[in-house]
């Protein structure tokens, strides 16, 4: 899953949000996204003192590093240009708690065909061409490029496979892989985090997105 269609995806729910913010008192704050007349993807920034927390219609995450957690998220600083995009990795490091319904991580498909037809590839490699065609004949009778619903169904695909040449298992160490990305739900949560803080910023500083994007455009930030 790209990180485009990702953001896609969250500028399209969150395109009739407005802000409303609940508690400002320093760190202490509680501030309120959503829809007129719809809790469709509502969610609520709230911070304390060295942490972060995002809740609402989507999944739950508590993030903690500084004392002051907007400051944590501002990538490129209030100005807020071109570059502010999340940082998954680092942002991942720094998750404390994630809700019972979601997910740090998830099964990724594209990662298990890229394994999957690297591995075949080295397997074949000193065969005759009509050896590896076999295999990879029957490689796909089996289902083995077809991407599974979970990593384990794909660990014990894999692992199971029988080569019809040689009649071992060749990828029985296929578990060594990454098989998992960074889950949707976590990533979608980043853009409304960083979103939710740009909004902030913004009204702070006497505009909103459609004049910061104007800005942006007249190459004024």
């Amino acid at each position: 899953m790209t990180d485009k269609y990702v953001q896609h995806r969250f500028k399209s729910a969150v395109r009739n949000h407005k802000m409303t913010i609940e508690q400002d008192d320093g760190v202490f704050r509680c501030i309120n996204f959503s829809a007129p007349d719809t809790s469709i993807y509502q969610f609520r920034l709230t911070t304390w003192p060295g942490h972060l927390a995002i809740s609402g219609d989507l999944d739950d995450f508590i993030f903690t590093r500084l004392r002051d957690m907007f400051d944590f998220f501002r990538f490129a600083g209030p100005d807020y240009t071109r570059t502010d995009y999340p940082n998954y990795d680092y942002w991942a490091e720094k998750t404390q708690a994630v809700s019972k319904h979601g997910a740090l991580t998830s099964f990724c498909e594209n990662l298990y065909v890229k394994a999957i037809r690297r591995d075949m590839s080295q397997h074949v490699s000193g065969m005759a061409l009509s050896d590896a065609r076999e295999c990879v004949i029957d490689a796909r009778i089996d289902d083995l490029f077809y991407p599974p619903h979970d990593t384990r169904e794909a660990i014990s695909r894999a692992q199971d496979w029988r080569c019809p040449i040689t009649g071992n298992h060749p990828f029985g160490e296929f578990w060594d892989h990454r098989l998992e990305d960074y889950s949707f739900g976590f990533k979608f949560a980043c853009h409304a985090v960083q979103w939710g803080i740009k909004q902030y910023d913004l009204q702070r500083q006497g505009r909103d997105q459609v004049a910061h994007d104007k800005l942006v455009l007249a190459g004024e930030l």
